[in-house]
């Protein structure tokens, strides 16, 4: 496994969770957050399903590139439906990725809102939030569940390390 793959909404904990999980366990893993590839490499990109699609895309060939090379990568991308996922295993290779499916209500989600992306929805600023007016696909075949709501981000980071331990085996 040289990639771990981080799904789900919007405020379910990815990004927090992989920054965690670097910072005890991993601090030479490198980071690809599909919103940062956004504003950096896909400026024009909304989140539409063909732009979502092309932005997994190339967030796909950066892990593989930088898989490649030797590196492990953290990649949190909402990657909403099953047909992205295909996408990026197709790329990297299902076999170099460890699909984590961050799970939360959306109840929560909205509450946490750390883009303020609720928000400007709840006001009709922006359309297309997974989960609500797209649907967000829940992965049938993740490598591992973490359910944010019920489990605090320490118990959440431990319990991915140890899976990632038993895969190794």
């Amino acid at each position: 496994m040289k990639t771990i793959w981080f799904t789900g909404i919007s405020g379910a904990g990815k990004t927090t969770l992989a920054k965690q999980y670097r910072s005890a366990y991993n601090p030479y893993a490198v980071m690809v957050d599909g919103d940062e590839v956004r504003k950096i490499i896909n400026p024009t990109l909304g989140y539409e399903n063909n732009d979502r699609f092309r932005n997994v895309e190339t967030a796909s060939r950066i892990c593989k590139l930088l898989n490649d090379d030797g590196h492990i990568v953290l990649a949190t991308l909402s990657s909403p439906l099953e047909e992205q996922r295909e996408r990026a295993f197709k790329i990297i290779g299902r076999k170099n990725i460890f699909l984590v499916y961050v799970s939360c209500p959306l109840e929560t989600a909205i509450s946490r809102d750390p883009k303020g992306l609720y928000a400007k929805y709840y006001k009709n600023e922006i359309t297309n939030m997974a989960g609500i007016d797209i649907p967000y696909e829940t992965p049938e075949d993740a490598d591992l569940v973490l359910n944010t709501d019920f489990f605090d981000i320490q118990t959440c980071i431990k319990t991915l390390h140890e899976s990632l331990i038993k895969r190794r085996k």
